[in-house]
């Protein structure tokens, strides 16, 4: 439940290029057509006040471009990397390691 601009700061690039919309749980897809995606992103004081501004789609199509998301101080942001981003930057997050998956299968057989 945090609002856009906690949810952007840990992602590359602070979110921007990053597509967000705002879903009940972390597996809601984008089914109105209204998204947001950012073109730039200032921070104050990070991770809470600062601005991102972008482009305000609905149904798919760009509606208004620079300014502010709709609703940013609302919580329930989800978010989704730009398709073709470079790899080095919108890399995958690391798989658990293996060590981790065994010590907790052991925890559980006790």
């Amino acid at each position: 439940k945090r609002p856009m601009l906690e949810t952007a700061h840990p992602l590359p690039l602070y979110g921007v290029a990053c597509k967000f919309w705002r879903g009940r749980d972390a597996e809601t897809p984008d089914t109105r057509g209204q998204f947001f995606v950012a073109s730039s992103s200032e921070y104050r004081v990070r991770p809470i006040r600062g601005q991102l501004r972008g482009t305000q789609y609905h149904n798919g199509r760009p509606m208004r471009d620079g300014i502010a998301a709709v609703a940013k101080s609302l919580g329930s942001w989800r978010y989704e990397f730009p398709a073709g981003g470079h790899p080095a930057v919108y890399r995958p997050a690391f798989p658990r390691m293996l060590s981790a998956e065994q010590d907790s299968a052991e925890g559980e057989a006790e």
